[in-house]
């Protein structure tokens, strides 16, 4: 019960910082082919 949700509720916050990272670098890569183009 217990054990299960707190399994459940720690990796979110890991989970948006990876995500955030991802969006960071996509946005890194798209503005770097526009700069090029």
């Amino acid at each position: 019960g217990k054990q299960n949700v707190q399994k459940i509720i720690i990796p979110i916050p890991i989970g948006k910082k990876i995500a955030s990272n991802h969006m960071v670098g996509n946005n890194v890569k798209s503005v770097s082919k526009n700069s090029l183009s």
